[in-house]
């Protein structure tokens, strides 16, 4: 049973952000599926590291698009990218550390 599912409600208007986005719920998905199941290990460890390297490739375009139309709260939205990568990367260093055990 997937954490989150993904609707109308979250799209954003703009087709690359919610593929990204999109892809970002999945890769979750498939983590907490995984905590579900009580899966650890590398394949874990994988989906994480993909789930971080999505996540940073996504914050990177997001910031670009939001550059390109003039978005007045970039700074802001900057911001929250990095709080979100910084507590991830604590997450990530969590799991990695216990064998991909997600707590």
């Amino acid at each position: 049973m997937p954490l989150m599912n993904w609707d109308s409600s979250l799209d954003v208007g703009v087709d690359k952000m919610n593929d990204e986005h999109q892809q970002i719920l999945s890769l979750m998905n498939h983590i907490y599926d995984a905590r579900e199941a009580v899966r650890s290990g590398p394949d874990v460890i994988a989906l994480v590291d993909r789930l971080g390297q999505v996540t940073i490739d996504h914050f990177r375009d997001e910031e670009a698009y939001m550059e390109l139309i003039g978005y007045a709260g970039i700074a802001s939205h900057k911001l929250i990218h990095k709080d979100l990568l910084d507590k991830f990367t604590g997450y990530a260093s969590d799991i990695k550390g216990s064998g991909g055990q997600v707590p």
